[in-house]
């Protein structure tokens, strides 16, 4: 074998291993963990209901990466009332565990109007009122983006507590 065969031998050798490592990482970040950790109601009146909601997103690999969108579908007792996007970069250490929040805002008016039912009601009987939130939150570390999707369900009577 030549020094320049060698070479070449050495170097591929070292491609793949590299290239089998970065697999491996890209597997663990692919079976990320992401659990609801909290509410914190801001308002609940008959102009607005508003709240903050944050989850723990687990990085199990050892890259960083940037989650550069949290997009929010929510719907209540079925009907979709209004969608939100937070936009706000935000770095995920490799190994770590990161709070993903986003802000959400309806309005009993409108939210009433969509459901044909009076503001007061809804308020007055929160156990009728079931939100449902499909959550997609954009991951991207170099040339590489995927999607992390989350759907929950919660009654207004939670938010209370």
């Amino acid at each position: 074998m030549t020094k320049k065969q060698k070479l070449i031998a050495i170097s591929l050798g070292l491609v793949s291993i590299f290239a089998g490592a970065a697999y491996i990482q890209i597997q663990k970040a692919l079976k990320y963990a992401l659990k609801f950790k909290e509410f914190r109601v801001k308002k609940i009146n008959l102009s607005e209901i508003s709240f903050d909601m944050f989850y723990d997103l687990v990085n199990k690999s050892a890259i960083s990466f940037d989650i550069t969108e949290v997009k929010v579908d929510v719907f209540v007792n079925g009907f979709f009332i209004t969608q939100v996007l937070n936009t706000n970069r935000q770095k995920v250490f490799g190994n770590t565990t990161s709070t993903v929040g986003v802000n959400v805002l309806l309005e009993p008016k409108k939210l009433a109007k969509s459901l044909k039912q009076s503001a007061p009601a809804l308020l007055l009987y929160p156990e009728k009122l079931k939100i449902k939130y499909d959550l997609e939150i954009k991951i991207r570390k170099g040339i590489l983006r995927f999607t992390i999707p989350y759907t929950d369900t919660l009654y207004l009577k939670d938010l209370k507590k």
